[in-house]
């Protein structure tokens, strides 16, 4: 017998498992080898939520910048808020993390989130223990993202995690929409595509994936317009896989949380019912000709009569409708308004939360993921777990019984009041959990002194109002049926806040800022508060040294070293700018903000070269982008290649034709080159977004501009 012949009966009698191991222990070699060669090549990306650091002699957990990376494409991924917190927990610490969406990180306004009042409330009753509350929340992800994160968040050491999550489920990473992937596939599916991603292959193969799919959205107005292009109806089969996907994910999640010893607070979803209408009403119901003409007739007199405050008879005239055909969002939204000025709230509720619930652009939690929460939170009856009907106590807290605008801002994002009932109702439940030996009978802060401690102002409110305005302008909200209604209320609000923006107003404002900084001398949201306010009101020096405190309390923070680098971007301060925001760039690479910013110092001092690579890498990001477009059109006017500026400009009105500074700026050029024809265009263009442009209207208005006008004409 040779020696092959013995070899291979040696195999013969070896046990099933040990041949399965010899078989794929070379995959496994190769596998280890490649995974290795990808990270020592700095290929992939650090895949875990937090990264390690140390700060001021203290081993420190901050945020990873790069995290969402791993569910959709770098140009459309948000990044987390920037924290930071000791590892490993010190004694006497009460440690708490918060786990959503973008209404759990406070949008539009993080500094003024729920979970910054959360803290100071917690703080103020318990001073004898040090609160650490870790928003781990950020816009864009869903219970799929969010129960990673928690897998990060188990070996910390928490005392209590809150859950506030539910409104992405359909437009998230593996919701409906297949600009992410896979439309809802099966749990088990994503938490396979999760695993690979730790890994450098997994990552490098999902990008590639992402690659050869069909063109991805560059940026969130992208994805908002595939979303309404792709409704999805309350009877599509899909939501039943979503539902079934979170309520998998949820329990996931609570029994991490269990297991790490944490208390948690299970909440259910806080929608503006009263006063957001159905971004997508529905299509006209599938009724016969005839039908369908008096179900339209009704709907058209019952809206008009009820304008008119004709109540009865638009509440007859929708219900004759609804005989007809009720699943419709539209209808049901005016039912619930009809009924409501009736002064049958009971009638209203039912109708709103039917109008929310058959929305086609589902990004309001529907009361099936309420139904799922409260389900969940019942097959675990544990003294370590609170269901917090958040929902319930929104609407008995509304002046109507109702949740509305008096809490609300948008669709689910909060006023400060809303927050800062959100944040009492989870520091209530806290309360259960603080030791024997902390106990307090204090009273809690109320909303004003909040406000203070928060530094939160009427000129934050002012420019808070501003800002929503102009997030309420978009396509998105322009489709509701009470936009108008809407958008005259916010342009009230902002003419009552105008006093806010008076000199005189000042010192009072700054005395808040202080007196908050002054409380809290380590906090830099503060800081970069006090900086946003300085630089509003023209002291630059001043908002320096803010953003520059703000730096040093926390290096890695994105935010203040990005402003810094903005504000010191001017020809005689490149330098110092460039340094500022090349550090911004190794916190958020794929921010094309960051990269025409960096183009524009280096066009400041004097390399084009650097300056139009970073242009490029911008527009490669984002094509769209308005920043990086006009970023890169000044920097080629500066240097006399007015061209190339203008089809700059050009590309960037052939993605938005409603760029008011892409407009002004060709309408100045061609203005400077006497070309009176395309000047006056552009003005044009500027006065239809912005009746109000001063500039515009001066040359508009001037007798050269009327008489070469009417020359052109005639």
């Amino acid at each position: 017998m040779n020696i092959n012949t013995t070899s291979r009966t040696a195999r013969r009698r070896l046990p099933l498992p040990a041949k399965v191991v010899i078989a794929i222990l070379p995959c496994i070699l190769v596998l280890a080898v490649t995974e290795t060669v990808l990270r020592l090549t700095g290929c992939g990306y650090p895949a875990g939520f937090f990264l390690r650091t140390e700060h001021a002699d203290q081993k420190l957990l901050i945020e990873n910048n790069r995290f969402a990376w791993r569910f959709m494409p770098k140009q459309t991924a948000r990044a987390p808020l920037s924290f930071q917190f000791p590892e490993p927990k010190p004694p006497n610490h009460f440690r708490i993390f918060v786990f959503g969406e973008s209404a759990a990180m406070g949008d539009p306004e993080p500094a003024f989130g729920f979970s910054r009042i959360l803290q100071i409330l917690l703080q103020a009753r318990y001073p004898s223990l040090r609160f650490e509350v870790i928003n781990t929340a950020f816009p864009a992800i869903n219970s799929h993202v969010i129960r990673e994160i928690a897998r990060d968040c188990a070996g910390c050491n928490a005392d209590a995690w809150i859950l506030y999550m539910g409104n992405n489920e359909v437009i998230g990473p593996y919701g409906a929409t297949p600009a992410f992937g896979s439309s809802a596939p099966p749990s088990q599916v994503v938490r396979a595509a999760s695993f690979l991603s730790r890994f450098r292959i997994g990552q490098c193969l999902g990008g590639l994936a992402r690659e050869l799919r069909s063109r991805q959205p560059a940026n969130s107005a992208e994805m908002t317009e595939l979303l309404l292009s792709r409704p999805v109806t309350h009877d599509d089969p899909v939501l039943q896989r979503i539902h079934a996907n979170f309520e998998d994910n949820l329990h996931a999640l609570v029994r991490l949380g269990l297991h790490a010893r944490a208390r948690i607070i299970l909440n259910t979803m806080v929608s503006n019912l009263k006063d957001c209408a159905p971004f997508i009403e529905g299509e006209p119901p599938p009724l016969p000709s005839d039908k369908l003409a008096v179900w339209r007739a009704c709907l058209a007199e019952g809206t008009r009569s009820l304008e008119e405050g004709n109540t009865q008879i638009a509440l007859a005239r929708f219900k004759q409708a609804s005989a007809l055909a009720t699943n419709h969002a539209g209808l049901q939204f005016l039912l619930g308004r009809a009924s409501l000025a009736a002064g049958d709230t009971n009638a209203a509720m039912s109708h709103f939360q039917a109008a929310r619930d058959m929305d086609a652009f589902r990004a309001r939690a529907d009361s099936k993921i309420n139904g799922i929460i409260k389900r969940v939170a019942q097959r675990y009856p544990h003294e370590r777990l609170i269901l917090m009907d958040a929902e319930s106590a929104f609407n008995t807290s509304s002046p109507l019984g109702i949740t509305g605008a008096e809490f609300m801002c948008d669709h689910v994002h909060f006023r400060f009041s809303g927050n800062y009932l959100l944040a009492r109702l989870q520091a209530i439940a806290i309360s259960r959990f603080i030791p024997p030996n902390a106990q307090s009978k204090a009273e809690w802060l109320d909303e004003e002194a909040c406000a203070r401690q928060l530094g939160f102002t009427d000129w934050n409110r002012y420019r808070f109002a501003i800002a929503l305005r102009r997030q309420l302008s978009g396509n998105l909200f322009r489709r509701q049926f009470n936009h108008r209604e809407q958008d005259a209320l916010l342009q009230n609000e902002i003419q009552s806040l105008l006093s806010a923006n008076r000199p005189d107003a000042m010192p009072q404002q700054l005395s808040i800022y202080r007196k908050a900084i002054a409380a809290m001398p380590n906090d830099w949201v503060l800081q970069d508060q006090l900086g946003n306010y300085l630089l509003a009101h023209a002291d630059r020096r001043g908002a320096a040294a803010a953003w520059s405190n703000a730096v040093q309390i926390a290096p890695h923070a994105f935010t203040p070293r990005y402003k810094l680098g903005l504000l010191l971007n001017q020809p005689e301060t490149a330098n110092d700018a460039l340094t500022h925001l090349l550090k911004a760039e190794r916190l958020r690479p794929a921010s094309p903000e960051v990269h025409a910013a960096i183009g524009t110092a280096f066009t400041h001092i004097g390399k084009p070269a650097d300056a139009d690579r970073h242009f490029k890498i911008a527009i490669a990001l984002d094509p769209a982008s308005e920043h990086a477009r006009i970023a890169w059109a000044e920097s080629l006017l500066n240097r006399g290649l007015a061209n190339d500026a203008c089809r700059q400009l050009e590309t960037l009105l052939a993605f938005n034709t409603n760029s008011l500074q892409a407009h002004l700026r060709l309408a100045l050029f061609y203005t400077s080159q006497n070309q009176t024809q395309k000047s006056a265009n552009h003005f044009s263009e500027v006065l239809r977004i912005d009746p109000n442009n001063e500039t515009a209207r001066r040359y508009m208005s001037s007798p050269n501009t009327q008489s070469n006008t009417a020359n052109m004409l005639n």
